[in-house]
C-alpha cells in the first residue's frame, strides 16, 4: 500500500509524514493530506481500486489453468516435500497434528493409514530410493531447553539415528560418492557439508559461502559438483546463480543465470534443467524451469495458489499449491507446456561484495524511548498526584524510572526511582522509594510510611529462567492509625533482609500474552531472610513458592491451575506488612483483603476463560478497549499459626482488560466478584494497572 502511495503520490511522502507526526502525533489526518494531497480515506480508496483491479486481472489469468486437488487424505495445514520410495511408499512433511508451526514426518505404504516416522522436523527432506533411507533435519532440546537442528536418517520402519549432532545442519540436498550433502549454517555463514553415514566424525567441508552472501534456497546438480542458489542482492532482485564447488574449480568465480524482481525459490535441478517456482508476471510463485544449454525460460503453471514445492515422479511433476488457505497436492504432464518460453541473457560472472572492516566504538546508552503516565493515590491526609516518567535505553540494556508525587492537603513529596543496567548477562537494578501508602493488616485499614533502599542482581540461567538475589533496606513507620484498633497492626522499624529468587516464564508468546496467556507456565520460588545487618531490626525467615500452570482447552477457552504455597519462620512476634496472609484480589476473593494471617499458607486456585468482545460506552470514547477476557474460578485455601489447615472455598469471575487511556496510555484493570461457600457473604474488588504479569 506504501509503495502504490509513494508512485501515485510522491516518493518522498511517505518520509517527510514520519518526520512531522514524530514531533505532533494527534495531527495525523491534517498532516496526510498536507503531504499527500489527498486524506487519509481517499488515498485509501485508490488503493483499494487499484486491488480490485489486480484481483480481477489475476482471477482471469487464473481462470485459464484447470487443477485438481490429489490425495486429500494427506493433504491441509502446512504440507510439503512429498516424495517417494517406491511405487507404493511415499512420504512427506505436515504440520496436521498442531496448532502452531510444528512438523511431523510421515509415511505411508500403499492405502494404509498413514504413520508419523519422527515428530519436530524441518520440513525438506531427500529420499534414497536405493538405501530406502530418508534425510532430514530435527530439531532438538537440550536440558537447558535451547532448542538445536541436526541432521537425522529414518528408515519406513522408523529407526532413526543422528548423522550430524552440530548446530544448523538441515537440508539434504544430494548423495554421491556414498556422501550425503547437506547445508550448515553458524555463526552467520553458510556451508555446504557432507558426511559419510557410515563412519562417525567424517563431516567435510565441501563449500563456504563469503560473508556477504547469504542464500535463500539452494540445490545440487545431479552429480553434486555444481551448486545452484538464489540470493537478493542491494537493489532488491533475487538473482539465481551456479558455482562449481569442485576442488579444481574452487577459485572460479559464481555465474548468474537469472534475475527477477520476484521471488526465486523451491530450487530443483532434474532433467539437464534448473526448476523453480518464481514470481514474473502473475503476483504468485508459478513453475518455470531453464534450459541450461540455450538459455531459455519456460512457464509451466498458472495456479491461483502459486508453487510451494516440486517433485518428479514417472511422467507427472507434482507440485504443492495454496487452496482456501491450506496446502494441497496437485500433478501437471511432463509433456510441453502451453505457457510461454523466453530467452534470457547469457550468462554472467557474478560479483560478489567484499564486506569492509568496520571500525567499532564501544556502545553507549541512548535513551530514545520514553513515556510517562498519571499516578492517583491517597496519603494520611487525603489525594496524592504524580507522574510516573519511565526512559529506556535503544537496546533495552538499561532503563530510568522517576516518580515524583505530592500530597494535595499533607503537602508532602514523595518518590520513587529505580534505575537498570545490564553488564554482559547480569542484570543490576537499584531504587529508592519514600511514600506514604494505604494498606490492610487483619483487615485494618492504614496509612504506611516506608523509606526503602533495594539492589537486586539478575542472571539468566536459561532463556526461561533467571535467578536472582538483592538486598532490602526498609524503613517502615505508621503514618495514620485505623479509626478503630481491632487487632494487632504491624511492626514498624527497620525491616532490612537478603533475599533470592528463581523465576521460570515459558509461556507461549502470542498478542495480549501478558493479560492472557494461553500455555505455558510461570514458576517463581523465594526465600528472605530479615537480620541485623545495618541494625536490622526484624529477624525472621521466609519461604514462598507460587505455581502458574495454562493448558489451552481450544482456540477460544484456557485453563489456569494455581498454586501458592508458603511458610514463615519469625522471632519475637514480629508483624510485617506482607506476613502471609489470604483474601483481597489474589487469592481467595470473595473475602476481606487478609481476612487471616499466619505462618503457614496453602491456597489453590482453577481458573477456565476466554475472549470476549465489550464495546464501552459512547461517553468512554476517550478509553480504547484492546483486549478484554471473561473468566471463572473456583478457590480453597487457609492460613494457620499452629494445628490442621481449616479449608475455606469461594467462586467468582472476573472481567480482565487492557484498555488505551486516551488511546496512548496503557492500563490493565480487572473487575471481579466472589462468593463463598456455605457462607451468604460475598466480595467485590478492582484493581487498575495490576503487574498481571506476576498475579498469574
Amino acid at each position: 500500500m506504501f509503495e502504490f502511495w509513494s508512485k501515485k503520490y510522491g516518493e518522498d511522502a511517505p518520509i517527510s509524514l514520519l518526520k512531522s507526526i514524530m514531533r505532533r502525533p494527534g495531527e495525523f489526518d491534517r498532516k496526510f493530506r498536507e503531504h499527500y494531497g489527498v486524506s487519509l480515506n481517499e488515498a485509501y480508496n485508490a488503493y483499494r481500486e487499484y486491488v480490485c483491479e489486480k484481483c480481477n486481472e489475476f482471477k482471469e489469468k487464473a481462470e485459464a489453468q484447470v487443477f485438481e486437488i490429489e490425495d486429500r487424505e494427506i493433504g491441509g495445514n502446512f504440507f510439503r516435500s512429498l516424495r517417494h520410495l517406491s511405487p507404493d511408499e511415499r512420504v512427506w512433511v505436515s504440520s496436521r497434528r498442531y496448532s502452531t508451526e510444528t512438523y511431523d514426518l510421515f509415511y505411508q505404504k500403499g492405502s494404509k493409514k498413514p504413520v508419523v516416522l519422527l515428530k519436530n522436523v524441518h520440513p525438506l527432506l531427500l529420499v534414497d530410493e536405493f538405501n530406502r533411507e530418508i534425510y532430514i533435519g530435527r530439531y532438538t532440546v537440550n536440558r537447558n531447553r535451547q532448542r538445536s537442528l541436526g541432521l537425522y536418517s529414518v528408515t519406513p520402519e522408523g529407526r532413526n539415528r543422528c548423522l550430524v549432532s552440530a548446530k544448523g545442519s538441515f537440508k539434504p540436498l544430494g548423495k554421491q560418492f556414498g556422501r550425503i550433502f547437506y547445508t550448515s549454517i553458524s555463526s552467520g555463514i553458510t556451508r555446504i557439508m557432507s558426511v559419510d553415514p557410515e563412519f562417525k566424525n567424517s563431516t567435510r567441508v565441501e563449500y563456504t559461502f563469503p560473508l556477504s552472501v547469504h542464500p535463500l534456497d539452494l540445490a545440487l546438480s545431479k552429480s553434486c559438483r555444481e551448486l545452484f542458489y538464489t540470493v537478493e542482492t542491494p537493489d532488491f532482485k533475487k538473482r539465481l546463480v551456479v558455482v562449481s564447488i569442485k576442488d579444481d574449480d574452487k577459485n572460479e568465480k559464481p555465474i548468474e543465470l537469472y534475475a527477477s524482481a520476484g521471488d526465486i525459490g523451491s530450487l530443483l535441478f532434474a532433467d539437464d534443467k534448473i526448476w523453480f517456482a518464481g514470481e514474473l508476471d502473475f503476483y504468485t510463485r508459478q513453475l518455470f524451469s531453464l534450459d541450461l544449454e540455450e538459455f531459455r525460460l519456460k512457464k509451466w503453471t498458472q495456479l491461483p495458489g502459486g508453487v510451494w514445492d516440486i517433485n518428479f515422479h514417472n511422467d507427472q511433476i507434482e507440485l504443492v499449491t495454496l487452496n482456501r488457505g491450506e496446502f494441497w497436492k496437485t500433478s501437471i504432464s511432463k509433456q510441453e507446456t502451453a505457457y510461454e518460453t523466453m530467452q534470457v541473457a547469457r550468462p554472467v560472472e557474478s560479483e560478489v561484495r567484499e564486506l569492509n572492516p568496520v571500525r567499532g566504538e564501544k556502545y553507549r546508552s541512548e535513551f530514545h524511548t520514553s513515556y510517562w503516565k498519571p499516578l492517583l493515590s491517597e496519603d494520611e491526609e487525603g489525594y496524592v498526584f504524580g507522574i510516573y516518567s519511565y526512559r529506556t535505553d535503544r537496546l533495552g540494556r538499561s532503563n530510568i524510572v522517576i516518580a515524583p508525587q505530592y500530597g494535595i492537603e499533607s503537602k508532602n513529596w514523595g518518590y520513587m526511582a529505580s534505575l537498570m543496567q545490564r553488564f554482559d548477562q547480569f542484570k543490576v537494578t537499584a531504587s529508592i522509594v519514600d511514600t506514604v501508602r494505604e494498606k490492610s493488616y487483619l483487615d485494618q485499614d492504614y496509612f504506611e510510611g516506608s523509606r526503602a533502599k533495594v539492589v537486586d542482581i539478575q542472571y539468566p540461567l536459561t532463556l526461561s529462567t533467571t535467578v536472582s538475589v538483592g538486598m532490602d533496606l526498609t524503613e517502615r513507620r505508621i503514618a495514620k492509625y485505623p479509626d478503630t484498633v481491632t487487632g494487632p497492626l504491624p511492626t514498624i522499624g527497620k525491616d532490612h533482609s537478603f533475599y533470592g529468587r528463581i523465576n521460570h516464564r515459558a509461556i507461549r508468546t502470542e498478542p495480549y500474552y501478558q493479560v492472557f496467556p494461553r500455555r505455558g507456565r510461570i514458576v517463581t520460588a523465594q526465600y528472605k531472610r530479615g537480620n541485623e545487618v545495618f541494625d536490622g531490626e526484624m529477624n525472621y525467615d521466609s519461604m514462598s513458592l507460587r505455581w502458574n500452570e495454562h493448558f489451552p482447552v481450544n482456540r477460544a477457552w484456557v485453563l489456569t491451575a494455581r498454586t501458592f504455597v508458603a511458610e514463615d519462620d519469625k522471632e519475637n512476634n514480629v508483624r510485617r506488612p506482607d506476613d502471609l496472609s489470604l483474601g483481597g484480589s489474589d487469592f481467595m476473593r470473595a473475602f476481606d483483603s487478609s481476612y487471616k494471617d499466619g505462618d503457614s499458607l496453602r491456597a489453590f486456585a482453577l481458573h477456565l476463560g476466554r475472549p470476549i468482545k465489550l464495546r464501552l460506552p459512547r461517553f468512554m470514547s476517550w478509553v480504547y478497549n484492546e483486549f478484554m477476557i471473561a473468566e471463572a474460578f473456583w478457590e480453597f485455601g487457609d492460613v494457620k499459626n499452629q494445628g490442621r489447615f481449616k479449608w475455606r472455598y469461594d467462586r467468582g469471575i472476573e472481567l480482565r482488560s487492557q484498555l488505551l487511556l486516551f488511546k496512548r496510555i496503557p492500563i490493565i484493570v480487572r473487575v471481579g466478584y466472589a462468593r463463598q461457600n456455605g457462607f451468604d457473604q460475598d466480595n467485590t474488588y478492582i484493581a487498575v494497572d495490576s503487574d498481571v504479569a506476576d498475579f498469574l
